[in-house]
């Protein structure tokens, strides 16, 4: 489950790196900027909720 959560989290730094590198290319657009910001709070509350189900899974196994 750790190992899947670190790919997620790899996955999710990386969109936003590829979000950014757009972002701030000489001729960028505003709109730019706005994806920017969009696809950080996608990637923040994603994270959110991986670690969320994996406190939750190690929460389960000590009440086991």
């Amino acid at each position: 489950m750790i190992f899947q959560l670190s790919h997620t989290l790899e996955k999710e730094v990386e969109h936003v790196v590829g979000a950014y590198e757009e972002a701030i290319k000489p001729n960028a657009a505003k709109k730019r900027w706005q994806e920017l910001d969009n696809t950080m709070k996608q990637a923040t509350n994603q994270i959110h909720l991986d670690l969320h189900s994996l406190l939750s899974h190690i929460e389960e196994i000590e009440t086991e």
